[in-house]
């Protein structure tokens, strides 16, 4: 283990994936739902290499690994046959049907599979308690509309294994080919012996992330997962001291700072307001300044605030419109009104005589974004 894990030491995102194979075993003992961690980057960057890895952990790493080229139910029937053991599928890039992708996510998370009939009555519910490790050049998150999917996955972006030579590859795969499963094995075995000590361990581990992700909606709801895969890499460095395995948990401490800071993906709520803000900032004759828009228009800009209109943004969100307002509203990326006694995010602008309804977007989150509206040429 020792040998294989000094090649991927000092790349965290590789660590991460490959501490969650682990993780994955002992899920239930937490009473923890699943998860999905996404490892996602550009073309030969290692992903492919990577997962071989965590999947050498358990058994053959190509007998093991599966494809996005399959069905929900395969996926499903597979979850379940693995039970704890983590599903890992391999270039989501793959996928038949960029719609399965977000059902998939739901149907693996909520650990349990479709109810069905028969003509005996109803089937046996495959259900499952695992990890699922995916990978791609694209975020899995960008095939998924549904808001609530990005708290139900952890994203490793730009992944690579920088800094290594050619031959990285070849090292890495000759060290795992031969030495695939016993790791697993004797991981659960030391387990066994101190497992009431670590279960009352975890507590501090679950704080600690929890504090660290206050001002992220999401983070914080995938900080639970987060804190717990990191704990394990704490658990690893306490069974293996003897063999010299040094999981170095300083550097996921400042992983998970640059998931919840600077992967916007994680964070959709603020990702459809910078989208909605980027479209209005490339086509200005859809804003209303100081003369009425020759069209529709999607925004108004009145004595120096930005209002969106509830039109433009149930036009652009759809179904996904009402939990986005809900989630700006309790960040305070809106401003809250008054409507007869009632909370809501929307006021009226009178401007030229005419009175519009407007969704109000506070300065500061503009700014933080890089709009800047009050200042240029109109």
């Amino acid at each position: 283990m020792e040998d294989v894990f000094n090649l991927v030491k000092d790349h965290p995102k590789a660590v991460f994936p490959l501490l969650a194979s682990f993780a994955s075993v002992i899920l239930h003992e937490f009473d923890m739902k699943p998860i999905v961690v996404d490892v996602s980057g550009e073309s030969s960057s290692g992903k492919s290499g990577l997962l071989l890895l965590c999947a050498s952990v358990w058994g053959s790493p190509k007998e093991y690994i599966g494809s996005f080229n399959t069905t929900k139910v395969a996926v499903e029937r597979r979850s379940a046959f693995l039970n704890s053991y983590p599903q890992i599928l391999d270039d989501s890039n793959g996928v038949n049907d960029i719609k399965m992708i977000q059902t998939m996510i739901y149907q693996f998370v909520n650990n349990i599979g479709k109810l069905r009939g028969s003509i005996t009555g109803s089937q046996h519910t495959a259900s499952w308690r695992s990890i699922m490790l995916t990978s791609g050049e694209n975020e899995i998150l960008a095939y998924a509309e549904a808001q609530g999917v990005a708290a139900r996955v952890i994203p490793i972006t730009k992944f690579s294994f920088e800094g290594e030579d050619k031959s990285f590859s070849g090292k890495l795969y000759t060290s795992f080919t031969d030495n695939h499963g016993a790791i697993g094995i004797e991981f659960l075995n030391r387990w066994k012996d101190k497992r009431t000590i670590y279960l009352q361990e975890f507590e501090e581990y679950r704080k600690m992330y929890l504090e660290k992700s206050v001002e992220n909606d999401v983070a914080r709801r995938i900080s639970l997962h987060y804190s717990f895969i990191v704990f394990i890499g704490k658990v690893l460095n306490d069974l293996f001291n003897r063999e010299g395995l040094d999981v170095d948990l300083n550097a996921l401490e400042a992983l998970f700072y640059n998931i919840s800071n600077d992967n916007k993906a994680v964070d959709r709520p603020l990702l459809e307001l910078e989208q909605l803000l980027e479209e209005i900032d490339s086509n200005r004759n859809r804003l209303y300044v100081d003369y009425d828009p020759t069209q529709t228009f999607s925004a108004l800009y009145h004595n120096g605030e930005l209002y969106l209109t509830p039109a433009y943004i149930k036009e652009s969100l759809g179904v996904n419109a009402k939990q986005i307002r809900s989630a700006w509203l309790k960040r305070n990326v809106t401003v809250t009104f008054k409507n007869k006694d009632l909370d809501v995010d929307y006021t009226t602008i009178n401007k030229r005589g005419r009175a519009h309804k407007g969704i109000l977007i506070n300065k500061d989150i503009i700014k933080k974004l890089g709009f800047d509206f009050s200042t240029k040429e109109f």
